[in-house]
């Protein structure tokens, strides 16, 4: 919908509505609109230059005949809105009047008048012709109508909220007008088809555009406690992944490749190889979707140190056993990434020595 505001401030009834004395009108702005009648002007004339002035920027063209209804000579008449034709061809709705502002457009019946509490908008025909032009401004009025209910909180399937003219006469509400039902038939619509289009486009108004929230890195391990310098990475997300995505660095250190994963696609193992004792890496975890493919943000808040055996285990084991350890040969171990294989030999060295002393420690 494309609603330009232009009010008719020189409309007589316009006027009455500012510092009212009528209580119709002070009734009408206390309590807000309850209802809206839907017309159309049955003049064959689709142009809004034709009932609205002054033009806006030019989008709404001169009235070269100056019989706008935003002048007092229009006499007692006022709709809140028009939908039609502006200069340039495309269709939009000028609101004329506040929505809390009684209007005066549908006339009495045998038991009042819906004047008193309903807005009314004019559609404006083109002699019922082009079937273009009616499918847009029955798509424009059925969003205007969506919008007025959202903000006064009315609903457009319940009996008696949005009504043609002719069924406002009907109900003793009314003038004996017949519209919109003709153009409406004409092309294969009806007043109960645009309620229930209009209660259709007050759900998309109601139901907010669901805001995609990216995948989260829930936790991220070692599989081995003692981040020995061979390993593997464990990343936790908090929802399924595509598995097609993702990268995993430690420090500048080239991207980890390979990795496998499990728990329906919400744990993530990719192996290292071959870091440097006693060095702090970060590991920086990025470009992993879900999926939905939305990406998730960087994730560098996880960090370990990889551990450094030399000193802690031949302290351990000279403190605790008296072996003397050859360094060169640990180092040598070290260097091909062994430390596990030998700390477990001297595990099994320090155990039987303690088992001679008559202290069992498990193997």
């Amino acid at each position: 919908m494309r609603l330009i505001n232009i009010p008719f401030t020189e409309n007589i009834v316009y006027k009455r509505n500012i510092n009212p004395t009528d209580q119709r009108y002070i009734d009408f702005q206390r309590n807000g609109p309850k209802g809206i009648i839907v017309h159309d002007t049955s003049a064959g004339n689709p142009e809004l230059r034709r009932y609205v002035a002054p033009d806006f920027n030019g989008l709404i063209g001169r009235n070269q005949f100056n019989n706008h209804w935003n002048q007092a000579s229009v006499g007692e008449l006022l709709v809140h809105a028009w939908i039609g034709k502006l200069v340039d061809g495309s269709v939009a709705t000028v609101q004329a009047a506040p929505w809390n502002f009684r209007g005066l457009h549908v006339g009495s019946g045998t038991k009042g008048s819906y004047n008193n509490t309903h807005v009314g908008f004019e559609i404006c025909d083109d002699g019922y012709k082009d079937a273009n032009y009616f499918n847009a401004v029955y798509k424009e009025a059925v969003e205007l109508c969506a919008t007025i209910c959202k903000e006064w909180q009315l609903d457009p399937i319940r009996d008696g909220v949005i009504l043609g003219h002719y069924e406002a006469y009907q109900r003793g509400m009314g003038s004996n007008h017949n519209d919109p039902r003709i153009w409406f038939t004409k092309f294969g619509k009806s007043m109960n088809s645009f309620r229930s289009d209009v209660k259709k486009e007050l759900d998309k108004l109601h139901t907010p555009t669901p805001i995609p929230i990216a995948p989260v890195v829930v936790n991220v391990s070692l599989d081995n406690i003692i981040a020995d310098i061979n390993g593997n990475i464990i990343i936790t997300f908090n929802e399924p992944m595509n598995t097609t995505f993702g990268v995993v660095q430690l420090n500048n250190l080239p991207v980890l490749t390979g990795g496998l994963w499990s728990a329906n696609n919400t744990i993530f193992t990719i192996p290292y190889y071959n870091l440097s004792h006693s060095t702090e890496y970060m590991v920086n975890i990025s470009a992993f979707r879900n999926a939905s493919g939305i990406i998730m943000s960087v994730n560098n808040r996880n960090n370990f140190s990889t551990v450094h055996w030399a000193k802690p285990v031949r302290d351990y084991l000279i403190n605790t056993v008296g072996m003397v350890i050859n360094q060169e040969r640990y180092n040598d171990f070290c260097t091909r990434g062994e430390t596990m294989a030998f700390l477990q030999n001297y595990h099994k060295a320090l155990a039987t020595q303690l088992k001679r002393e008559g202290i069992n420690i498990p193997i």
